[in-house]
């Protein structure tokens, strides 16, 4: 069983190749010197996307675009790591002790709150309202964090890293979690949502024939199959937030 506290449990690496890909959306900078990929025509309703440990990666772009087109909801990815992710090349690591020491440094909610706080203010100045937020990998935890604090109702989570039962005291509102083969099932979070009174509403789905990370930087371009779960995944995620929001 793969372990809670892993951050990406594969050895699948992530997408290197160029992209014949073109981003829908667009990456700008307001007020302050934070970045931000925005995707929608649209700025009633906002979701709040956190990206996995590789950035603004096409493939994530990509993503974000599929599910604004899917929800016809603005999708806004604030770029937390400010240029600086973490490098695509080499994967696997040998040693996995300098990607925890880094995302320490740059992945504590107390370093984040401020790119949620900014994107929240942003949505609301253009007329809007944040109604969500998803998270990626090691972004599942900053979102749930963020979701305790009411940057927004509702909270979705793929392919998820660094959780444990505690977290369900941070959970208020159904969630919707989709995993991998190569990650945990998360047994014991949803054991503790379902004595909350939480965890029937919530959605649970799981992906037995997709590596982690296939909703981000780790989905191949070219294989249809992934492109396809993709997708799916995004359906999944799209039922979700209509139904709640």
């Amino acid at each position: 069983m793969p372990e809670h506290t892993i951050c990406c449990p594969t050895k699948v690496p992530p997408t290197t190749a160029s992209s014949t890909y073109s981003p829908k959306g667009e990456i700008k900078q307001f007020h302050s010197n934070h970045l931000y990929y925005i995707v929608g025509d649209t700025f009633e309703k906002a979701i709040i996307l956190t990206y996995d440990i590789f950035g603004f990666h096409p493939c994530t772009m990509e993503f974000c675009d599929e599910l604004s087109k899917a929800l016809g909801y603005c999708v806004l990815m604030p770029d937390f790591f400010e240029q600086h992710p973490w490098p695509l090349d080499p994967w696997p690591l040998e040693d996995n002790s300098p990607l925890m020491k880094w995302l320490s440094e740059h992945g504590e909610f107390s370093f984040l709150e401020p790119f949620y706080a900014e994107a929240k203010m942003l949505i609301h100045s253009l007329g809007g309202k944040v109604v969500g937020g998803v998270g990626l990998c090691w972004g599942a935890k900053p979102v749930i964090q963020a979701h305790e604090k009411m940057y927004f109702e509702h909270c979705a989570i793929v392919h998820p890293a660094f959780l444990d039962v505690t977290d369900a005291g941070l959970i208020h509102a159904p969630i919707c979690v989709i995993t991998t083969k190569d990650d945990p099932d998360l047994a014991d979070l949803k054991a503790a949502l379902d004595s909350s009174g939480l965890g029937s509403a919530s959605t649970w789905e799981r992906f037995e024939d997709m590596h982690h990370g296939f909703c981000g930087a780790r989905r191949l371009p070219e294989d249809e199959n992934q492109l396809r779960r993709m997708k799916k995944a995004v359906g999944i995620l799209t039922s979700y937030f209509q139904r709640l929001t």
